[in-house]
């Protein structure tokens, strides 16, 4: 379902906007309502873009939104999760085509056709999947298309260049495959330096690894971050910046419940990561048997290394995690240890410190519920969630293919 959402009137977010806007080279900024201004198509500053931090609700756990105002030149209010923890944008399509183009069940595509055009999105017949969330999770099914995407409200957009997209039309949940309620969220803009793939069934992977989608592609595909598809001008290092911010108890589909924040800073400069403890990343991923550039840049592991978690009050025990994700689509915190006598959740009230191998040190307090909970899982990763992201900053260079945490 398409949302308009009507930024409030307030004196003290709109200068927040000012300030944020100053990268934009805006006219003026004074008490009037801020107008919308797009960012150029290539960016030769840092941009600053709104997220909308959610917590959680009946419909949706605690979530960093970001809204897509256009696909192609159809205009949209979709908004979607900013997540750290895959690449690639998925969007719901029933929100964006006619009925006479797509179902529940399915597009309608022309007899004898294998594409088909809408308002600047091509829709290819490559039918797949994308899946979230491990076993407990859920799994959208669509197809794969093609389209600039435009995201941001009305403070600031910004749209990249034509890019894969997995338009789905159902979803399911994973350990009952019974179709899911209606999302609140309308999709998944995956933003991390990793791979993933779209999977078509019946696919045979060639020796050299599946391509990475294109027009000419066919079968299961890699994906790499939306923000890849960004035209950032030679003097500016591609990449992104997230600046911490607290959950807001709002509802993303009522206008004006839920407040905009300028957290999402999109390209990067020297003086921007200093100060942030970095770790350069692993390129091409471990195990990995794909494209080694897509999208011009390199695809890297999202995953970082020897990352040492201790847990004490009232537990003592150290837990040497050999992959570890910062993920702000993550609702809470799972560390792996494949055998352990530990609590699953850990205990209301123990202390949790994440030590990288860049030295930089991460404490929480696990809590009951919401998203200082902690498991301990049998998985090959650790998922720092989004606790993480409401008080410190992070960002991933892709130019330089980096890390960073403060």
């Amino acid at each position: 379902m398409a949302v308009q959402i009507d930024v409030p009137r307030r004196r003290t977010q709109f200068l927040l906007f000012c300030i944020a806007a100053s990268f934009f080279v805006l006219a003026s900024c004074d008490d009037s309502e801020p107008t919308s201004e797009a960012i150029p198509s290539s960016l030769t500053q840092p941009a600053i873009l709104n997220l909308y931090p959610v917590q959680a609700t009946t419909e949706s756990p605690p979530r960093l939104f970001i809204f897509v105002s256009s696909v192609g030149s159809q205009p949209v209010q979709l908004p979607v999760a900013f997540d750290t923890g895959s690449a690639g944008v998925t969007l719901n399509a029933l929100s964006i085509f006619p009925s006479t183009m797509v179902t529940p069940t399915g597009f309608i595509f022309p007899q004898g056709q294998t594409s088909m055009s809408f308002e600047g999105i091509t829709v290819t017949n490559e039918q797949g999947t994308r899946s979230y969330g491990g076993s407990t999770g859920k799994t959208e099914i669509g197809n794969i298309g093609y389209a600039t995407v435009t995201l941001g409200d009305g403070s600031a957009s910004l749209t990249t260049t034509v890019m894969p997209l997995f338009l789905y039309y159902a979803v399911q949940v994973n350990d009952t495959d019974y179709q899911a309620a209606p999302q609140t969220q309308q999709g998944w803009l995956g933003v991390n330096d990793a791979p993933d793939l779209i999977d078509i069934p019946g696919s045979t992977e060639p020796l050299s690894g599946y391509a990475a989608c294109s027009a000419n592609s066919v079968g299961s595909c890699y994906v790499v971050s939306a923000l890849k598809y960004v035209d950032f001008s030679p003097d500016l290092d591609a990449g992104f910046m997230l600046n911490p911010s607290p959950l807001q108890t709002c509802d993303i589909l009522t206008p004006g419940s839920c407040a905009p924040t300028p957290m999402l800073t999109i390209g990067l400069t020297a003086p921007l990561k200093d100060g942030f403890s970095t770790i350069q990343l692993t390129c091409p991923p471990a195990n990995y048997n794909g494209p080694t550039t897509i999208a011009q840049y390199a695809v890297c592991s999202q995953f970082i290394p020897t990352t040492t978690v201790t847990i004490s009050d009232p537990l003592i025990a150290v837990l040497l995690d050999e992959n570890v994700l910062f993920d702000t689509g993550n609702p809470a915190v799972v560390l792996y240890r494949s055998s352990s006598s530990l609590p699953s959740p850990l205990p209301a009230g123990t202390s949790v410190l994440v030590t990288l191998p860049s030295g930089f040190s991460y404490r929480y307090t696990a809590s009951a519920t919401g998203i200082a909970e902690t498991t301990i899982s049998s998985n090959t990763s650790s998922g720092i969630g989004i606790n993480y992201f409401i008080t410190n900053s992070f960002f991933i260079d892709f130019s330089s293919s980096t890390e960073g945490w403060n």
